[in-house]
């Protein structure tokens, strides 16, 4: 089994990369919606893969782990759908 610290440092570089990508994209004006996608599947997978663990996560470990990833998919559906209904609303006088 690998350790801990590896896989927690693996997915930390994922996240980071596509965190930078996406601000990237916000600065030049591209569009956000293929990145934020990507974002939404990789931490609804994260959830799952860390539900699915059972015991062989630490049971707090397992609990944040897991409310972190539902909470980042639920901002990144939020995000997503911001960017795909247009910034209309933020504009108004």
């Amino acid at each position: 089994m690998a350790d801990g610290g590896v896989i927690a440092r693996a997915f930390g570089a994922r996240d980071v990369a596509l965190g930078v990508a996406t601000i990237a994209a916000a600065r030049d004006g591209r569009g956000l919606a293929p990145l934020l996608a990507v974002g939404i599947m990789v931490d609804a997978v994260d959830c799952l893969a860390t539900i699915a663990a059972g015991e062989r996560i630490p049971r707090k470990a397992r609990i944040a782990s897991a409310v972190l990833a539902a909470a980042a998919t639920v901002n990144g559906a939020c995000l997503l759908a911001r960017e795909l209904g247009g910034t209309e609303s933020t504009h108004r006088s």
